[in-house]
């Protein structure tokens, strides 16, 4: 069994294809009648897909949210690269939580502050209002604090802690909890997502399979795993082995370039969203408005990218 790891042009290419999966899903997901299973599930959604599965807007709105899983394995598969011998600890530990700590603040406040006022004198509505894709920030900040804990483990403890984490979902599924479910509030949070990313750094340590049967089984498991509500707890872990396993053919220059700036693609398109959304009836022209969407947004997250680098505000880096 030949194992191989994923290189940086690969890691780089999947997150162009993360990033362009979440921002199509979050502004198509609000003009046709479908949402994806990212929070809920939903029969009436998955009954809808299965009956229109092969129109690209209703596949994206569908299961655009599993860029978010892409993004989390990668986050646990880098960092335990880059510091997989280093058992970090000490004055290693602060290094290690006051670089990702101030790294987010940098990217994230100063736009959370600015959206709120830009949506304040678009709507009229005073307050506090932070961007729906936002969320994710919190999330990958309690990745943050776990990895330390989690690279210490040895790779059997992590695969129990995977499956733990499977069995998390599935009694989070199907638990009610009022008019919502436990899913929806534990989808906000580490305890949901960790098995994906504990899946990233178990593949650091021991690579990808090559093997036929695996590029095979995968997919289908993935598929089915949309579909079935009993296997939908799988489809974070399921995407990020699926997406990981054909990322070479993903690798072309524009997958790559969109990589390079995915962090800047996140966080402004949903500023563009709010405008659109505002002074544009979208649902009647979606395809146009959606490709308006997309050049808007690479236009100005590509001066984002040159002009306010994510790591400005660090002077050195971390351990």
């Amino acid at each position: 069994m030949n194992n191989h790891a994923l290189s940086k042009t690969e890691c780089n290419a999947l997150r162009g294809i993360a990033i362009l999966m979440i921002m199509l899903y979050n502004f198509d997901r609000h003009l046709i009648p479908i949402d994806g299973n990212e929070m809920k599930y939903s029969a009436e959604y998955t009954q809808i897909f299965c009956q229109h599965w092969y129109n690209p807007l209703y596949l994206v709105s569908f299961i655009g949210w599993t860029g978010v899983c892409i993004f989390i394995f990668l986050s646990g598969y880098g960092l335990s690269m880059k510091y997989c011998d280093n058992k970090v600890s000490g004055k290693e530990l602060w290094s290690f939580y006051k670089h990702h700590l101030i790294k987010i603040a940098w990217l994230s406040l100063p736009l959370m502050a600015l959206y709120s006022i830009l949506n304040s004198c678009i709507t009229g509505k005073i307050g506090i209002t932070l961007p729906g894709p936002y969320w994710f920030f919190p999330l990958i900040l309690e990745c943050y604090l776990l990895f330390p804990l989690l690279v210490r483990l040895n790779t059997k403890a992590l695969i129990v802690l995977i499956f733990t984490g499977i069995a998390i979902n599935m009694f989070c599924l199907y638990y009610p909890l009022g008019e919502t479910t436990l899913w929806y509030i534990m989808r906000h949070h580490i305890f949901a997502w960790y098995a994906t990313f504990a899946t990233g750094i178990v593949i650091a340590r021991h690579g990808m399979t090559d093997t036929k049967w695996y590029h095979i089984l995968l997919p289908i498991a993935l598929c089915a795993s949309f579909v079935i509500k009993p296997l939908t707890p799988l489809t974070d872990v399921l995407t990020a082995l699926t997406f990981c396993a054909f990322a070479r053919i993903f690798q072309n220059r524009i997958l790559l370039w969109v990589g390079s700036i995915s962090s800047s693609l996140f966080l402004l398109h949903a500023f563009v969203r709010l405008f659109m959304y505002e002074w544009i009836d979208c649902s009647k022209i979606i395809i146009p408005a959606t490709i308006l969407f997309l050049l808007i947004t690479f236009a100005l997250s590509w001066l984002h990218h040159k002009y306010i680098p994510e790591n400005k505000p660090l002077r050195k880096k971390p351990i």
